[in-house]
């Protein structure tokens, strides 16, 4: 005896050893003797060329989605499936090789399915499979599932007509909402609407990178979430959805905030602005920086008529600086715009602006008359006080933009003290240098 006859010998012993524990070929539409397996249970078959195989599985109580993992011998070639007790095809997969394949599927409920596998290209072909199942979250909006504010869902896209539905319920002082979803395996789209399912948002797709978006929504008031799969029949995904207070919509409730420290927030909707406010502690220059992070931003400084000081149009990642100068000890106002949803940061830098002293160059009294004169300095103005007082309490003053001034109707015989300062006029700003030293003189007649 040859080896080539001793190995047909022993293929032979094979293929009947496998048929005493394999199921036997049924014809169509004869489903009885079908081999019932477990779900989770791991299968390893045989057949025969134009031998279909059939198994019976029973769907549980609690489980909806199920998936079939399949794969062939080494070089051999299955088609696998299921059906219902019509032999109505739910899926089928016409190849599969020994790298396996694995497909989803919907089922009802505590009901029968059947597994079929026959071979192809050969005369025979080896097999694996075996059927998972997992609980399917609701597919209609009024049996969402309920997740919390902050909570990480992970779950899955069965086939490609499933629908995921939740539902969570916004808070009392939470007013903008952040949702991050991942595609892990395939694309998923989500819409977020609310309970008469009016799309607030619609078509939003997550990948395996992710994506995320901010949206304004009212307080205490229920909202729904529905994922389905992208142009894909599996995938596999997680999402969270989280809140924050959302900036002022008005001038008049706008936060006050320490614009000398980075300030960020969210646009979180087309119409939505934001509005802060700050005081300054003394008057300067400040350069004020904004980015938009997702999307282009505009700012702009307003005093409280709302005039607007400084504007800084359209800017995104690369941002934009401008300068303005301010008044000490007055409220001011930012103003946050964008076209579209967007996150920001914005701050402001201060520079105190210095004037230099005017000195009071020389000063006469005749005739009831003070006559001053000041030494020049860069500036757009000056203004001249006198007072009979050396603390200069109850002091008049005179302003021009001459260096020369004349102040009539002085008393006579009496000392008058006089001293000085420039200005410069800077945006809605004017700017005062501090005060020169102080000179006296006694009118004469």
């Amino acid at each position: 005896m040859n080896r080539k006859q001793i190995r047909i010998i022993l293929t032979n012993c094979l293929i009947l050893l496998v048929l005493m524990v394999c199921p036997i070929s049924v014809k169509a539409g004869d489903l009885s003797k079908a081999k019932a397996v477990n779900v989770n249970e791991s299968v390893q078959g045989f057949c025969l060329t134009n031998q279909t195989n059939y198994y019976k599985f029973t769907t549980g109580t609690e489980l909806s989605c199920y998936t079939l993992e399949a794969s062939a011998g080494s070089d051999n070639n299955i088609s696998i499936g299921i059906c219902d007790d019509l032999e109505i095809k739910l899926i089928s997969v016409p190849s599969v090789d020994s790298k396996g394949t694995a497909i989803s599927v919907k089922l009802k409920r505590n009901t029968t399915y059947y597994i079929y596998v026959s071979p192809n290209n050969g005369q025979y072909a080896f097999y694996s499979f075996r059927i998972t199942g997992k609980p399917d979250t609701a597919d209609q909006l009024s049996e969402a599932k309920e997740i919390g504010i902050g909570e990480l869902v992970n779950d899955t896209s069965c086939v490609s007509s499933d629908e995921d539905w939740f539902k969570f319920t916004t808070g009392g002082e939470l007013s903008s909402y952040t949702l991050k979803a991942i595609g892990k395996t395939g694309t998923v789209s989500i819409d977020i609407c609310d309970e008469m399912e009016k799309r607030l948002v619609s078509g939003f797709v997550a990948g395996s990178e992710g994506n995320s978006l901010t949206l304004k929504l009212d307080p205490g008031t229920t909202y729904y979430i529905c994922v389905y799969p992208n142009n894909c029949d599996y995938a596999e995904y997680s999402l969270k959805i989280t809140g924050k207070r959302d900036a002022p919509d008005t001038m008049q409730t706008a936060n006050p905030v320490d614009i000398t420290k980075t300030v960020k927030s969210d646009i979180c909707t087309n119409d939505d602005i934001d509005w802060f406010a700050f005081d300054t502690d003394s008057k300067g220059k400040y350069t004020f920086s904004v980015v938009g992070i997702d999307n282009s931003v505009s700012l702009s400084v307003c005093n409280k008529k709302q005039t607007e000081l400084l504007a800084i149009n359209g800017v995104a990642n690369s941002g934009g600086q401008q300068t303005v100068y301010l008044k000490g000890g007055t409220r001011y106002y930012v103003k946050i715009m964008a076209a579209s949803p967007a996150r920001y940061s914005f701050t402001a830098k201060k520079e105190n602006f210095s004037i230099p002293k005017p000195a009071v160059k020389s000063l006469s009294g005749k005739n009831r008359v003070l006559a001053v004169e000041l030494s020049l300095v860069e500036a757009d103005g000056y203004e001249v006080q006198y007072s009979r007082s050396r603390k200069m309490t109850s002091a008049k003053k005179v302003q021009g933009m001459d260096v020369f001034y004349t102040i009539n109707r002085v008393t006579k015989n009496k000392t008058y003290y006089v001293r000085a300062r420039a200005y410069k006029i800077v945006d809605e700003c004017k700017i005062y240098s501090g005060w020169s030293s102080v000179k006296k003189v006694k009118v004469t007649k």
